[in-house]
Parts: C-alpha cells; structure tokens; sequence
C-alpha cells in the first residue's frame, strides 16, 4: 500500500471517503445499511491490525471479518493496553512492540508513522470507544476492506 502524502488518522466522513480513498468500514450488526458504520483510511488502519490480530487470532487479510460481539472484548482489551504506552510515547521507546507490529505480517513501516503516535492513540480511543458501545447492543461486529 503506498504511503499517502499527509497520514489523517481520523475516523473518517463515508461520503467523501468512498469515492476516493482506500478504506476500512466497521459496522455493527448482521450488514444492514442502517446498521452503526464507522471508516478509517485503509494505509492508516493497517498500523492497527497488529493490535487486532494479537487478540483476535482469527483476523486476517480476507475482504470481511465477522466478529462476535463476545470476542471483540478481547480487541478492545488490547486497544486499552495500547492507549497509556501510546499516551507517554517517547522516541526511545519501541512503536512496533505497543502496536503488536511484528506479529501481522505488516504492509507498512512502522518508521513512516513515528512522529503521529498522538493521532494513532486518539484513533484507537475513538475505535474502542465505537466498539464498546456497539458490542453491548449488537451480536456482530464486522471489518470490511476496501481495497483487497
């Protein structure tokens, strides 16, 4: 995936966002269009699979991902785990270790993203905050690429 010129680590607007850009949707419930969605820039998103995949084994590089509601606790246990070391992040410490970067195959350097550990933090606040929600209310969550 090649590196956009300026890194927007926000959850992202879907009418703008599906037009143009390579992305990642989460949306709660069975896949219906009034289910809660939420979408992320796909080169932003692959710096979090690690984090997914450390507690979500099944995760991987398929089109769709169903999850259970039930395993997305895990998920968002390791989201939390992520959010102090990404908080107090300092140039000595290592950004692959806190973003479980060497257990996914990653698609991305992790170097291309050393000086936005504040929006990557905010990002995975957002995210969790999302699924937490979302979790209490649906059976599923699903993630959903956009650019396989």
């Amino acid at each position: 995936m090649d590196k956009p010129k300026i890194l927007d680590f926000s959850l992202q607007d879907k009418e703008t966002l599906i037009k143009t850009e390579k992305y990642v949707m989460f949306q709660s419930g069975k896949g219906k269009e009034d289910n809660s969605q939420i979408f992320i820039k796909a080169y932003e998103f692959s710096f979090l699979e690690g984090l997914i995949w450390d507690k979500y084994r099944e995760y991987g590089m398929r089109k769709k991902t169903k999850i259970l509601s039930s395993e997305c606790e895990r998920i968002i246990t390791g989201f939390d785990e992520a959010i102090l070391p990404l908080t107090n992040y300092t140039a000595k410490d290592d950004l692959k270790k806190i973003l479980q970067f060497d257990l996914f195959r990653p698609q991305n350097d992790v170097n291309d993203v050393l000086d936005s550990t504040k929006e990557i933090k905010e990002l995975v606040f957002e995210l969790n905050t999302w699924l937490s929600k979302e979790t209490k209310e649906e059976k599923y969550v699903s993630i959903i690429k956009k650019y396989l």
